[in-house]
């Protein structure tokens, strides 16, 4: 009986920790899927901005640069806490976090 005890005990607890698991791996999805929605909208930054600006590929703006091309006026934000780095107008902006990259 107290076998049977300690197995549902332990049955119970491994079940909350798939489950935790599982909300853990959502959550890190739905944050790159955000992250790389950003990357997106810096990317387009870049290239409006050096269309406008008579820019060349090798141009790299500044967050105060793009900042007039996004809908709020502030800059994105990855919602897993990593740095974006906008790198030149021929270069799609990354993310500092693992993973979190736009598609080649």
């Amino acid at each position: 009986q107290q076998q049977q005890a300690l197995l549902q005990q332990w049955d119970a607890a491994s079940r909350q920790a798939r489950a935790a698991a599982q909300q853990s791996q959502s959550q890190a999805v739905t944050e790159r899927g955000a992250c790389i929605a950003n990357l997106k909208l810096i990317d387009a930054a870049k290239l409006q901005w050096a269309l406008e600006n008579n820019k060349t590929e090798d141009a790299i703006p500044t967050k105060q640069d793009l900042l007039p091309y996004f809908k709020d006026g502030g800059f994105p934000v990855c919602p897993s806490g990593g740095t974006y780095t906008i790198n030149s107008v021929g270069q799609t902006p990354t993310c500092s976090i693992p993973g979190h990259a736009l598609p080649q």
